[in-house]
């Protein structure tokens, strides 16, 4: 009946979006998601999966940089399913994904991600075992690590490195498929050069960019070009450094980043940001 129907609408488009997501696809994801809701905004009937799909929809918005005061429905979906609210049952584990993601999305960094990871930790997960919906969440905190990272001053980062090998561990042990791979070898590539092993950095952010190509992923491919503009700065070759930041920010703008084009702009002052 209509409530089988919408739940299956709701796992086929939750599901398209984690994979789409994770390679960073935010822009081609969205229009999936808005029928969904579309679909369930017409229904009588509301399964347990639409909270995920709810969560989902935040993150994606925060991707793309969309506003949802100009739809009142949307907004009290959204309202009713805070980011800080895990839910329960099997869509508890589903939601730490997007809720991560939504903080990295936003480019909200602090308290109230860092009261996410504390309780995500706290429920004893294994990265190794874990449902492979949960890569994500591994793959948003890798990537809000190098970002806290990147953003000290070079003397200062040393204290914020063991949060960043940890993620990386984790998203390492969790990493079952090709595309999480992909996170994990530019993540390793970060961590390699904070730590001053620039050549081990570059191999790995080789090969982070030949899986990123394979699987479609310009989540990675920006981030190695971003790893790459930042080297190239340390190495004093600035006109380089710049070329290489607009590889990076087209990959975001390309694909509906927001927040990582911002990045670029802050980091290389460039005059037309997003």
């Amino acid at each position: 009946g209509p409530w089988l129907e919408l739940n299956e609408v709701c796992q086929a488009v939750t599901t398209a979006d984690l994979i789409q997501s994770m390679r960073g696809r935010a822009g081609d994801a969205w229009p999936w998601i808005e029928r969904a809701l579309e679909r369930l905004r017409r229904s009588r009937t509301r399964p347990a999966v639409a909270e995920f799909l709810i969560h989902r929809a935040r993150a994606a918005l925060a991707a793309i940089g969309r506003e949802v005061t100009d739809d009142p429905w949307l907004s009290a979906q959204l309202a009713a399913v805070s980011p800080r609210d895990p839910g329960r049952g099997f869509h508890r584990l589903l939601s730490w994904s997007p809720r991560a993601r939504y903080y990295l999305e936003k480019g909200e960094l602090g308290a109230e991600l860092e009261e996410l990871v504390h309780a995500f930790q706290a429920e004893g997960h294994n990265p190794r075992s874990v449902h492979v919906a949960v890569v994500e969440y591994y793959i948003s905190i890798a990537h809000a690590r190098i970002h806290q990272v990147l953003r000290e001053r070079p003397r200062s980062r040393a204290a914020r490195l063991p949060a960043l090998r940890a993620a990386v561990a984790d998203l390492g042990a969790s990493a079952r498929f090709p595309l999480a791979k992909a996170h994990h070898l530019v993540a390793e590539g970060y961590l390699a050069w904070f730590e001053g092993k620039t050549e081990l950095a570059a191999k790995h952010l080789v090969k982070a960019e030949a899986l990123a190509t394979q699987q479609n992923c310009p989540w990675v491919l920006y981030a190695s070009a971003r790893a790459h503009a930042h080297m190239l700065r340390a190495a004093g070759k600035e006109e380089a450094a710049r070329d290489k930041a607009r590889v990076a920010r087209l990959y975001a703008r390309e694909h509906g980043a927001v927040t990582r084009a911002r990045w670029i702009d802050e980091e290389f002052g460039f005059a037309d940001p997003v």
